[in-house]
């Protein structure tokens, strides 16, 4: 069970991802405790679905934010259910898991880093522009794909291919042909180029 959502200061619903298994138990809660009557068993949940069943937490949470300084950065509940809290631009980033918190928080921070190369400052078009929040969604399942079958995206760190003498020579002579021929129709000071093989580092020359 997964579940990401993004929070203007108003409570309005920016961004919103999850899966079947949240959906589910989502309208599961709501058909006990009142707040739906359907049968129905969608897999889209509705914004105002959303802002109705998380309204009261975020306003908690912004609310001792506001005023103590001394927001939550997460919820634990009962039935094994992991909340944790971040903030970026003063929009409000949840994520919802049955993963332990610490693992949680981790990827909602890459989630956050993510949004801040996506959209700078400007987080709110993730709800204009659909085709931001596609891009978005499949960048977070990319990584999350990678993580689960690479060991270095899970550390964050990258492999340094060996090689013989003559090949590092060779690619190290490749790197710095490229950044010479940048620099002569580039006004930056500094460049930087770097050869991967694959996802693993061989060579890297700066000027």
């Amino acid at each position: 069970m997964k579940c990401i959502l993004i929070f203007d200061h108003l409570n309005d619903v920016l961004y919103a991802k999850y899966n079947k298994k949240f959906s589910k138990h989502a309208r599961k809660l709501s058909r006990e405790q009142g707040f739906i009557s359907d049968g129905r068993d969608d897999d889209e949940l509705s914004s105002n679905f959303l802002i109705q069943h998380f309204s009261p937490i975020v306003t908690s949470q912004q609310l001792m934010n506001c005023q103590f300084g001394n927001s939550y950065t997460s919820v634990q509940c009962k039935d094994g259910t992991n909340i944790v809290f971040n903030q970026y631009m003063g929009y409000l980033f949840v994520q919802i898991g049955l993963n332990d918190v610490n693992w949680l928080q981790r990827t909602l921070g890459i989630f956050i880093t993510v949004v801040k190369h996506l959209c700078g400052p400007n987080v709110s078009i993730l709800k204009k522009n659909k085709s931001n929040a596609l891009l978005l969604s499949r960048l977070l399942d990319t990584w999350m794909q990678l993580q689960d079958n690479d060991q270095a995206f899970l550390l964050e760190a990258i492999e340094q291919l060996m090689v013989n003498v003559d090949l590092t020579a060779a690619s190290l002579k490749a790197l710095q042909d490229a950044v010479d021929k940048l620099k002569t129709v580039t006004e930056f000071s500094r460049i930087h180029a770097m050869l991967l093989v694959e996802n693993k580092f061989l060579s890297l020359y700066s000027r």
